[in-house]
């Protein structure tokens, strides 16, 4: 495989790295019938489950479960077998008693083991002090080919790791969670063999996966089936929307022809032995707690195996408090009910409330003019209030007059400024209010004496900024 690369200077160097691919063909024993093909994905497609792995030194020696319980179940077979024969080869017991108490009654004594007669007749002997005829005891089964059967049975268990609580049989156990922990010592003992299932089931997602863009190239519906047996459509490679809890729509693109994806397995109970669990451990709590039945009957309901489970489930669910059936709508993404939604305003309270904000802002509007008013009016009173203050007393110092006067004009000039600056971070407040022009500036002397003067004052003089 070439790879294009540059170098220090920026020149593209060109190297040769080892790499494969994955191919395909049709064969038998001795010819190619079909192929040789490019396989899409980069994954052998070939999965393997072993059971039991052992390496010694250099030789992996693996095994399944069955391997190491062939001698016990061979001699469990052997003794029970040995018991049968017994039993087959042991004879029938026969009747004791003297001649003349069968002699009269031959026939029958004689057919008993084949009929069923509903009395046996016979002749009192003095012989044997006029008793009647008797059976022996029937032998008796071996103890020692009774007690090799329950033996080889047991370690077959220990060898495999398997019991019979783990296979449904009843046992001692009272409470349930004594018969789960019954149940699951057997996973324990096989646990190896659950975890190569699942590497198994990890490497098949991972091909799976590979193959994905190569075969789910174009724009389709999928059907997803859950854990809990419910189907849902999903939309590929196009746009998809999504209600949100406040009724609008979020759009979504699924592109599972581009990125990286992985697969993450998680072995342990099916469905059906969780909600067996849940259902279980849902009864105890609400025995426990009686005060929160009504807040989870709907999924007790949906927990059961009951015909009809799932609408018992959604007619409790309307009983739910509004604030859990507001948070799980927002889970699901899905509008809130009908009856929980705000009530829509009527076109009186629209108008209403339409009118009541073009009041506050009309008020607003001026209250804002009231405020731009009052300070030009201020503002006025100062500036009248300063020319008084600037103008020279009878023979005084003209220049002294002229230098107050000039400061005054600098100072009233800043203190517009600042006043415009004000407005215009006020302004924003009311949008709708039209830009309103500065107040009028009040004319300054114009005079030739009364002209701003910045050269140094005449000897004897003063400027130091105060009156």
């Amino acid at each position: 495989m070439e790879n294009i690369a540059l170098d220090a200077s920026g020149q593209p160097r060109i190297e040769e790295r080892v790499s494969y691919k994955v191919r395909r063909a049709l064969v038998t024993a001795s010819e190619v019938i079909k192929g040789p093909e490019d396989w899409p994905g980069s994954f052998i497609p070939i999965v393997s489950v072993v059971g039991e792995e052992v390496k010694i030194q250099r030789k992996i020696v693996r095994h399944g479960v069955v391997r190491f319980a062939k001698p016990v179940q061979r001699i469990y077979n052997y003794n029970v077998t040995a018991d049968l024969e017994v039993t087959a080869l042991s004879p029938k017991t026969p009747y004791v008693g003297t001649e003349t108490n069968f002699k009269k009654y031959a026939s029958a004594w004689g057919s008993a083991n084949k009929k069923n007669y509903a009395y046996l007749p016979y002749t009192p002997d003095p012989a044997n002090g006029n008793q009647r005829p008797s059976r022996e005891p029937p032998p008796l089964a071996s103890q020692a080919i009774s007690a090799a059967i329950e033996r080889a049975d047991r370690d077959m268990h220990a060898t495999t790791g398997i019991y019979p609580a783990s296979l449904g049989a009843k046992s001692n156990e009272t409470s349930g969670k004594a018969v789960l922990a019954r149940q699951r010592e057997g996973d324990t003992g096989t646990f190896v063999y659950i975890d190569n299932w699942a590497r198994a089931i990890r490497y098949t997602g991972k091909i799976l996966v590979d193959l994905i863009p190569h075969i789910y190239d174009t724009a389709r519906v999928l059907r997803i089936v859950g854990d809990d047996g419910k189907i849902e459509q999903i939309k590929i490679n196009q746009e998809d929307y999504r209600r949100q809890p406040d009724g609008t729509f979020l759009k979504i693109f699924r592109d599972v022809t581009a990125g990286a994806y992985d697969v993450a397995i998680q072995m342990g109970p099916s469905y059906a032995t969780k909600r067996e669990e849940a259902r279980d451990g849902m009864t105890t709590f609400m025995q426990s707690n009686p005060q929160v039945g009504p807040l989870i009957g709907d999924l007790y309901a949906k927990a059961q195996d009951w015909p009809m489970a799932e609408e018992i489930g959604e007619r409790l669910e309307l009983l739910l408090p509004p604030p859990i059936r507001q948070a799980k709508a927002q889970r699901e993404n899905k509008p809130l009910p009908p009856e929980m939604q705000p009530p829509q305003p009527s076109p009186e309270q629209v108008r209403a409330a339409q009118m009541e904000m073009v009041e506050k802002e009309s008020k607003a509007r001026q209250a804002a003019a009231n405020a731009r008013k009052a300070e030009a009016d201020a503002q006025s009173a100062e500036i009248a209030l300063e020319r008084e203050l600037m103008m020279p007393p009878p023979g005084g110092v003209p220049e002294v007059g002229a230098a107050l006067e000039g400061m005054a004009r600098s100072i009233v000039e800043l203190r517009m400024m600042l006043g415009g600056i004000v407005q215009s971070m006020q302004q924003p407040a009311v949008p709708d209010a039209p830009p309103q022009p500065p107040p009028d500036q009040p004319p300054m002397p114009s005079e030739p004496g009364l002209e701003p003067s910045f050269e140094q004052p005449p000897q004897g003089g003063f400027f130091n900024g105060d009156e």
